[in-house]
């Protein structure tokens, strides 16, 4: 049952989930809530539970500290019996309402829920985590599913549970950019443990493997955090260092990393041979030549034919590189030589 109750400001407490160190006040809605209060006052809408003679918030911490500012002394609270689950149903929406763009944040929450499970030894899991935040979404034709602020926050608290990141390397993400790269490097570390299991790998050779991935992490988060990175390119930025991290390793990683992203290539790879824009777009100029008689638009038939031979000659060039027997494992098991062998011709560029 509610009740409205006239409470003195030195008697209410911030929700106990709250890590206040984390959560900086939002200055520009702390100062529209002064002048709000100033104009029409103290709107009866904060919510709270008793604590012996203290009242903890749920729900309402700008306008408190807007009313603290203001020299209020008591204020107007909606007092209810709530457990501890419904006050951190309260805060997932509440800060996902007032820090909904600041990752850090939202994994603080994340991290509160986590600790209230575990208090409770529920071992709860990651959808039975966002349903007590309010982060789930349910549609008429798919289940019950966790937001992406929820899986970007399950999969944060896992890989720093894991040791592959610590909280400073998530300082300045945006929810948007740390799901693209947790999720991403998330799956892939469940897949190489799967793998691992599967193929009878030694449990350190998976672990240095992750840890390349853990890497990877680290180096995509510092990247986007200094907008070297566009927010479309991320899960492919990933791929691209852990490549670059597993090449320069100090041991041979002897997990086989290249399968966590040959597939994501390949179907890239289809898609730009299958409905590539620029490729139509080529195609309608190459219609469209027997009507072309401007010296304008000769010319930029002339730069089109330009690029298209360098990137014929750069597709030729990357092909041989990329040439399977290449590779060290074949380096190291050359097949017979015919008898009447002959070296193989050059190739040369158009």
């Amino acid at each position: 049952m509610s009740t409205i109750e006239s409470v003195a400001l030195a008697a209410i407490d911030p929700n106990p989930y709250r890590d206040l160190n984390t959560y900086p006040w939002i200055e520009a809605k702390v100062e529209q809530l002064m002048r709000s209060i100033g104009d029409v006052g103290f709107w009866e809408g904060v919510i709270a539970r008793r604590l012996g003679e203290r009242f903890q918030l749920a729900f309402g911490h700008h306008r408190i500290e807007a009313a603290r500012r203001l020299g209020l002394s008591t204020v107007p609270l909606i007092v209810r019996p709530l457990s501890d689950g419904d006050m951190l149903g309260f805060m997932g929406r509440e800060n996902g309402e007032d820090y909904r763009s600041d990752f850090p944040v939202m994994l603080n929450t994340w991290d509160g829920a986590v600790r209230f499970g575990d208090h409770r030894r529920q071992n709860p899991q990651p959808l039975e985590i966002a349903r007590l935040l309010g982060w789930t979404v349910t549609t008429e034709r798919r289940p019950e599913r966790m937001t992406h602020l929820a899986a970007a926050c399950a999969a944060a608290h896992t890989l720093i549970k894991d040791g592959h990141l610590g909280h400073a390397d998530l300082r300045g993400q945006s929810v948007h950019d740390a799901r693209e790269i947790l999720t991403r490097v998330q799956t892939g570390i469940e897949r190489l443990a799967r793998i691992g299991r599967r193929e009878g790998h030694r449990i350190a050779d998976t672990k240095r493997a992750q840890a390349v991935l853990g890497k990877s992490a680290r180096i995509t988060l510092r990247e986007a955090r200094e907008g070297r990175v566009a927010a479309k390119a991320l899960r492919a930025q990933v791929d691209l260092n852990t490549l670059r991290v597993a090449h320069k390793a100090v041991k041979p990683v002897r997990v086989p990393l290249f399968g966590e992203f040959a597939d994501t290539l390949c179907a890239q790879i289809d898609r730009m041979l299958d409905g590539d824009s620029a490729a139509e777009k080529i195609e309608e100029i190459a219609r469209a030549l027997p009507t072309i008689e401007l010296e304008e638009d000769r010319a930029v038939v002339r730069r089109v034919d330009q690029r298209l031979r360098e990137l014929a000659r750069r597709c030729e060039r990357l092909q041989r590189r990329f040439a399977p027997d290449k590779t060290e494992g074949q380096r190291k098991r050359p097949g017979p030589r015919p008898a009447n062998a002959t070296a193989p011709a050059r190739l040369t560029s158009a």
